[in-house]
């Protein structure tokens, strides 16, 4: 389900793609001349300054540094300690702990500006690597996996663009029910708006009265390998004086085999070169996702100022006073919403808009048919007939619900 990437990425990504593929018999100098064979073989240069055995089944690889195909800059690690390696069937791999410690990245700009991504360090505890190459290779090992980052910061020209601290991952696995569950947070992102340069963009962040956005951001969901359904019970972004904007949903048809065979065709992709062979690849991928259907979906969003902040500037600029703008934005919806040929929607949705912009609170549009549409259904009837669609999946638009 990749519910690990920002960790994997950050920390261990280098040993994800490499270590996973490896057959796994411990002795520390051996195997990690395995994983730098294992990376040549794909274009990457792995180097290290040192390596120390940890107990009997880790190491400790010192001023690490990997550098991909195409004259792709080379990221750096201080230190990626692993513990408790343990050896599974095939070719995945596990481990009870893995840390990392000065992680770098140094890249440039098209006009040459020095980008630098710098991440402190980070600490998985059991760690599962299921060998992308093995169809069949089980999905979860350990009944519990955490994951945290530390302070990662990001900078152009010399000046700090984002700083993100605390990244959490914790993912739970019940091996008789076969279900997962997944809580992720971002406990704060503050991005720097003050480096745009395009003087419209700048002209309106200072209309608007923002310098920098704080963010925080919360991901939980599920995913049940009998029934094939996936639920995201929050993805959401929660912006400091703007906004929250929150997604949530399920589908259904994601069941094991076809996770296995959505395995199979991502490793056979890896290895096509051939355009031709690429696109049917892609396009039977695309035949797999046919088979998913969607049972419900919803995008909701709770103002903390932003909506005030844009009429009154746009109220400004249009030389109209906001009572007049906030009334004349909902009568001009029924024009740009008549391709739908649906009055009551239309008529639904203007009303709803009405409402939020009078009184800027929360404003969602769901979907929630009265069975679980495929996939295929929804893109045929896009493409063919899209006035049916508000029916087909009960679209609602509601507004100030929490007021």
């Amino acid at each position: 389900m990749g519910f690990a990437t920002v960790f994997r990425f950050s920390s261990v990504f280098l040993l994800s793609a490499f270590l996973s593929t490896t057959a796994f018999a411990f002795d520390a100098a051996e195997y990690v001349a395995k994983i730098q064979n294992m990376a040549n073989a794909r274009g990457v240069a792995l180097r290290f300054g040192s390596m120390e055995p940890v107990g009997d089944a880790g190491f400790v690889l010192n001023d690490v540094s990997f550098q991909g195909p195409k004259g792709n800059p080379p990221a750096k690690i201080v230190k990626i300690r692993l513990e408790g390696i343990e050896e599974l069937p095939g070719n995945s791999f596990a481990a009870s702990l893995v840390e990392f410690e000065g992680f770098s990245l140094v890249s440039s700009t098209t006009d040459d500006k020095e980008i630098i991504v710098t991440i402190v360090g980070g600490v998985g505890k059991d760690v599962y690597f299921a060998d992308p190459l093995q169809a069949d290779a089980p999905f979860f090992h350990y009944p519990r996996s955490t994951y945290n980052i530390a302070d990662m910061s990001v900078s152009v020209g010399g000046k700090n663009l984002v700083t993100i601290k605390s990244i959490s991952t914790d993912m739970i696995f019940d091996a008789d029910a076969k279900k997962q569950t997944m809580a992720m947070g971002v406990n704060e992102i503050d991005i720097n708006l003050k480096l745009g340069e395009d003087p419209a963009f700048n002209a309106r962040r200072k209309a608007l009265g923002y310098e920098n956005l704080l963010m925080a951001i919360a991901i939980s969901g599920s995913w049940d390998m009998n029934t094939g359904k996936v639920v995201i019970d929050k993805y959401s972004f929660d912006a400091k004086d703007a906004g929250r904007l929150t997604l949530s949903g399920a589908i259904s048809g994601y069941t094991e085999a076809l996770a296995i065979r959505f395995r199979k065709l991502s490793a056979e992709l890896q290895t096509t070169i051939d355009p031709k062979e690429l696109q049917q690849k892609n396009i039977a991928l695309l035949g797999m996702m046919s088979q998913l259907s969607l049972d419900n979906l919803e995008f909701s969003y709770k103002d903390a100022s932003l909506v005030d902040r844009i009429l009154d500037l746009q109220s400004e600029q249009m030389g109209m006073p906001k009572s007049d703008l906030v009334r004349m934005i909902p009568t001009m919806l029924p024009m740009f919403a008549a391709p739908l040929q649906n009055p009551e929607f239309i008529g639904a949705l203007a009303g709803n808009v009405a409402k939020f912009l009078n009184r800027p609170g929360d404003i969602s549009i769901s979907a929630k048919p009265s069975r679980s549409i495929p996939f295929t259904e929804i893109m045929i009837a896009g493409s063919t007939q899209p006035h049916t669609l508000i029916d087909l999946l009960g679209v609602v638009v509601k507004a100030n619900e929490g007021k």
